[in-house]
């Protein structure tokens, strides 16, 4: 792989080699918070949601606001690959459950899953409340 190749994947700019075809990947916590910037830079579960259907994956994009899950969603079928959206609150029992099981039944079934989920009232940690990251942490501490 020659130098300009690698600087192409590592900015996300290279074209997908088919890694991920056949899988179904369900991402809770895909959409983003734009924070009211006209181009925000792209979030964590957005990027991955993007680089698995450019690597051939079909992808199940949960998110608690269903605009932004749809937004990533289009980025994803922009990519050539299928894209369905799970609107959910990943923090509540009943409603995980359901995003598990509508994100099966829009894929077929469910080969990898990415949580990534969080609250935060500005760009990275700034603005986020002791009550707020207490909340992100609670379900890893047993």
């Amino acid at each position: 792989m020659a130098a300009d190749d690698l600087l192409d994947e590592t900015r996300g700019d290279a074209p997908g080699r088919g890694r991920l075809a056949g899988r179904r990947i369900l991402v809770v916590g895909g959409g983003q918070e734009d924070y009211g910037l006209e181009d925000p830079p792209i979030g964590n579960g957005r990027a991955m949601s993007i680089l698995f259907g450019r690597e051939g994956a079909a992808v199940a994009v949960a998110d608690i606001k269903a605009a932004s899950a749809e937004a990533t969603a289009e980025r994803v079928r922009a990519e050539g690959a299928e894209a369905a959206v799970v609107v959910a609150d990943a923090s509540e029992e009943v409603a995980a459950s359901s995003m598990f099981a509508d994100a099966r039944d829009a894929l077929g079934a469910i080969d990898g899953l990415v949580l990534n989920v969080g609250i935060g009232a500005d760009m990275g940690l700034r603005g986020t409340s002791v009550e707020e990251s207490d909340r992100v942490m609670a379900d890893f501490r047993g």
